[in-house]
């Protein structure tokens, strides 16, 4: 496992020099297919990741991803096509500190963006498929991929807008700078010797740990598999009413639903539930 990307105590974050020269080396006749799984703290994000690219799983005990970690050994997946498997450090609750308001250019009170907010639109960016853990349900969805949404906006209005320098830098809401990441970017895939066809990945697999099905789902006969995409479809529900909050959450579930057409769930059972252990049952997935 080598370091993808790096955060620094600013919040800033950059492709290593390792991983830029490992994406040199892979060939290029091969299609690359960027697998990337974020979520919150002890959502299981790193076992699945594991599992994913084929490795062992047995030292996990303590390790923390910092910034974007990369298994340096390709999966093979097709003919022509490879697989990348990223693990993007967890989400963790914002803390006051990070929640403290910064000043626009425009002089607005704006809050303080999360640095892992950066990390997630820049994984959306590269990636082919987001995997989303969560532990137990999915309510926290939209609100941990509505940093994707603003992105997605923010870089509709820079695309037309020349360069920037090559550093990513931040806009006055603290959000990566589309425009910086475009040039790192361009520099990614030019190393790699693919063409970048699309802006934004399409799939949004969720995984949900510890699932335990509710009651009503039971009696229904519904199966964890149905239960999860139920509950999907409930977290991407729009909000009733015209309040700022449901404005805000329902302009967020819209802009998730365009950007990730594609979406499915699958559910994890709670050990309580005396079903196979969450290893076992990613590896079906896999």
């Amino acid at each position: 496992m080598i370091q993808f990307v790096s955060l620094d105590s600013n919040g800033d974050i950059a492709v290593t020099p390792e991983a830029m020269s490992f994406l040199g080396s892979l060939p290029t006749d091969q299609k690359l297919a960027i697998v990337t799984c974020v979520g919150t703290v002890s959502s299981g994000k790193t076992q699945f990741a594991c599992r994913l690219a084929g490795a062992k799983s047995d030292n996990l005990e303590g390790l923390k991803t910092s910034g974007i970690m990369m298994w340096a050994e390709p999966v093979p997946v097709q003919k022509n096509m490879t697989m990348l498997v990223l693990d993007m450090q967890g989400i963790e609750p914002a803390q006051p500190t990070q929640l403290s308001s910064i000043k626009s250019a425009r002089g607005i009170q704006q809050p303080k963006p999360l640095a892992t907010d950066k990390l997630m639109q820049f994984a959306a960016l590269i990636s082919s498929m987001l995997v989303y853990t969560q532990r137990g349900t999915l309510d926290k969805l939209v609100d941990n991929l509505d940093p994707v949404v603003r992105f997605s906006k923010q870089l509709a209005k820079e695309l037309e807008a020349e360069a920037g320098n090559t550093s990513m830098q931040s806009d006055d809401r603290g959000n990566l700078s589309a425009r910086s990441v475009g040039t790192s970017l361009l520099d990614m895939t030019q190393a790699i010797g693919q063409e970048t066809q699309e802006m934004f990945c399409s799939q949004l697999f969720c995984l949900i740990k510890d699932f335990k099905q509710s009651e009503e789902d039971g009696k229904a006969g519904l199966s964890r598999k149905a239960s999860a995409r139920k509950q999907l479809d409930a977290s991407l529900k729009p909000l009733p009413g015209v309040s700022s909050e449901a404005i805000r959450k329902n302009k967020t579930v819209e802009g998730l639903k365009i950007l990730f057409s594609h979406n499915d769930a699958f559910a994890c059972p709670n050990p309580e539930e005396n079903a196979n252990d969450f290893s076992s049952e990613t590896a079906k997935v896999c």
